[in-house]
């Protein structure tokens, strides 16, 4: 797979694990300010993540020869290479599976980018709070520190064994 892309997507994961850990610390505090900290770890760590799977997308396109530099969504990777490559197949059917890791980080993108609806007038910065009840498959919050591991830790080993199959052929 592309160089490039390569270090691009290893190390959005590696910066969103040092957010986990920072946000992990940081609930061992009793402190106002220790909420929103908590909320920026917590942001920082699913915007990297998200950034990593963009790189992804286009490790793959790259990988398969199609040159873009764009790809952004899984959609857009099957209209330019088709979904017949397995790789591809398997994030199209993963991709649908409630609870999955692919599932959980494209729900996690849309809670972040998109305005919350905020009924008080005073300011609550917990995505879980007010977010729908958003859980994965383990009826855990999707935006749990935990969670957001979990779809971290599953990203990279399905990567890393991605990487080692490719790197064979």
């Amino acid at each position: 797979m592309s160089n490039r892309w390569r270090s691009h997507t290893s190390e959005k994961l590696f910066l969103a694990g040092i957010q986990l850990a920072e946000w992990q610390s940081s609930g061992e505090y009793e402190s106002s300010i220790v909420k929103p900290r908590e909320e920026s770890f917590k942001q920082s760590a699913i915007l990297l993540i998200v950034t990593a799977w963009e790189g992804f997308l286009n490790e793959l396109a790259d990988y398969h020869q199609q040159k873009s530099e764009g790809i952004a969504t899984l959609d857009q990777l099957v209209a330019l290479i088709g979904r017949d490559i397995p790789e591809i197949e398997y994030l199209v059917e993963i991709k649908k599976c409630d609870g999955s890791w692919l599932s959980d980080l494209l729900l996690l993108n849309k809670i972040i980018r998109t305005p919350q609806n905020r009924e008080s007038d005073t300011l609550t910065l917990d995505l879980a709070d007010n977010a729908l009840i958003a859980t994965s498959r383990t009826h855990v919050l999707v935006d749990s520190v935990d969670n957001i591991d979990r779809i971290r830790e599953e990203f990279k080993g399905y990567l890393e064994a991605l990487r080692s199959r490719m790197s064979e052929w």
